[in-house]
């Protein structure tokens, strides 16, 4: 293996961990009513407990469907 792929290898692993930790950071942050620009509309602890729980499972689904498809 060369350097030059060696390289881009461990570039697109960093990209890749990155992108998928801002991706999961604005997830909890719109399941939490953070991040918007709406009024938000009043919810109770556990709304915002099931939001966070469903977006986790859809991201370990998102994660099993990448597995299976290599």
């Amino acid at each position: 293996m060369d350097l030059n792929r060696l390289l881009q290898t461990v570039v697109n692993m960093l990209l890749r961990k990155g992108v998928n930790w801002g991706v999961k950071k604005g997830v909890d942050m719109a399941s939490r009513q953070g991040g918007t620009d709406r009024p938000s509309v009043p919810r109770g602890p556990d709304q915002s407990r099931a939001g966070r729980d469903l977006a986790k499972r859809a991201r370990d689904m998102a994660k099993l469907s990448r597995r299976l498809g290599r």
